[in-house]
């Protein structure tokens, strides 16, 4: 691993990385294009399958309920069901009067006279083995619409009347007009208030919402008709036979069988792959193992190749010269004289144009020129000569272009460099100063 990450000039920790993407992406590739493998065996085992991922499907058949024992389904309305794929009690049971209405819409205008309130209701009878319960319903309605004797409140004599006024049943009183109706009864010279017919409807309308629990009011049987019926449970077995596609384990139990298991590989390799460089970046953003750029490389051949050294620290002149360098990136120029000279040295003007560029791109910047000497000789004339230094400077860059305004002479704190030779001393600083950026603070002479 390390020559190889030698020989193709990244680090370990990259070829690390990569390789654990590659080993994701590899395991996923394999899944999707997958596999296919048929097996015929008394009894298959997980060794038919080995490496895939299977899904178990099996084809059984079920004799469907016999749905005409619902009060109102008779063998057309039955054959509609199965057409819409309703095939047993449980599936009614599950459904609203509105959902049955809809199938029945399907087959046309002459099942619009069929009533499915109650359906779902002795749909889940018969699912929960309510037989009694299923029977009474079955004998209190009449010709499969609910009699208005089950409301709260309404007597064999009211529903007498009712019947008169052509609201005998519950579909029917929900769907009157309340002053109709008490006109209608009124002129028949019964006496039934609009307030009490109009508690008569809305309890009407309620029933026909297909509430299981208001239902079992209504026909009087207990509410413990909407659950299961606790009764007694048993176990049997039986041979299943017919296609299985995708089986592995259900296999074992059957006793001859032809299964198709189509799939991809194991998803393991993903995972690993995905996990093992997630783990990688994580400690790469936590600074504990991270990339690193190799000191030597070595290319296909063997040949060691070595980077650049660094550019050497430029020379210090010991009399007149000049060092252009970058400080920050920002160019910078120091100019170095003779002993109690102030000639500028004409290198300077070529190297001005570092200076002039960079205050050009930079309109709020200017020169900060500051002149020192050695510590030698007359305190008076080293400050003048300081000074001296530092205009002439100023003036050659004048000279080479630069706007007098952009430049500033800044007396240093002291303007004797704190250096390590007197040739390091005596010498101009010319730097680049932001906007708002203010000099050091002269120190004052000493009384003498």
């Amino acid at each position: 691993m390390t020559m190889l990450s030698n020989a193709f000039g990244i680090g370990l920790w990259t070829i690390l990385f990569w390789l654990a993407l590659g080993v994701a992406l590899g395991g996923l590739l394999a899944r999707l294009l997958g596999s296919t493998a048929t097996s015929t065996a008394t009894a298959l085992g997980l060794g038919d399958f080995e490496g895939k991922s299977v899904t178990v499907k099996a084809e059984t058949s079920h004799l469907a309920d016999q749905l005409e024992a619902i009060e109102g389904v008779g063998p057309q309305i039955a054959e509609l069901f199965h057409k819409n794929g309703v095939h047993s009690f449980a599936q009614i049971a599950k459904m609203t009067p509105g959902d049955i209405t809809k199938i029945l819409a399907t087959g046309g205008s002459a099942f619009a006279i069929a009533s499915p309130t109650t359906w779902p209701f002795q749909a889940k009878l018969l699912e929960n083995g309510w037989i009694a319960e299923f029977l009474t319903v079955g004998q209190k309605l009449i010709a499969g619409r609910l009699p208005v004797t089950g409301l709260a409140g309404i007597g064999e004599a009211t529903a007498a009347r009712l019947q008169a006024a052509d609201v005998g049943s519950v579909e029917a009183l929900a769907g009157a007009d309340v002053a109709a109706l008490t006109t209608k009864l009124t002129d028949a010279g019964e006496s039934i208030s609009e307030s009490r017919l109009t508690g008569f409807i809305d309890e009407a309308k309620s029933i026909l919402a297909g509430d299981f629990t208001k239902l079992a009011g209504f026909f009087g049987l207990p509410a413990a008709v909407v659950g299961s019926r606790a009764t007694a449970s048993y176990k049997k077995t039986a041979d299943v036979t017919g296609p299985i596609v995708g089986a592995q384990g259900l296999l074992s139990s059957l006793p001859t069988a032809t299964a198709t298991a189509t799939g991809g590989a194991s998803m393991l390799p993903v995972w690993i792959g995905l996990g093992t460089a997630g783990l990688l970046a994580l400690l790469c953003l936590l600074g504990i193992v991270c990339p690193k750029p190799l000191t030597t490389n070595v290319d296909v051949r063997g040949v060691v190749i070595t980077p650049p050294a660094p550019a050497p620290e430029p020379v210090i002149p010991t009399g007149s010269g000049l060092i252009s360098r970058l400080l920050e990136g920002k160019p910078e120029l120091v100019i170095y004289f003779d002993t109690a000279k102030s000639d500028v040295t004409n290198e300077l003007t070529p190297e001005s144009a570092k200076l002039k560029e960079y205050l050009d791109s930079h309109p709020d910047t200017k020169l900060s020129v500051s002149g020192y000497v050695d510590p030698r000789g007359d305190a008076a004339f080293n400050a003048q000569l300081a000074k001296d230094r530092a205009t002439k400077v100023r003036d050659a860059l004048v000279a080479a272009g630069i706007l007098a305004e952009r430049i500033d002479l800044d007396k240093p704190a002291d303007i004797v460099a704190d250096e390590a030779s007197m040739a390091n001393e005596r010498k101009v600083e010319v730097k680049i100063k932001d906007a708002g950026e203010v000099a050091p603070a002269a120190a004052e002479p000493a009384a003498k």
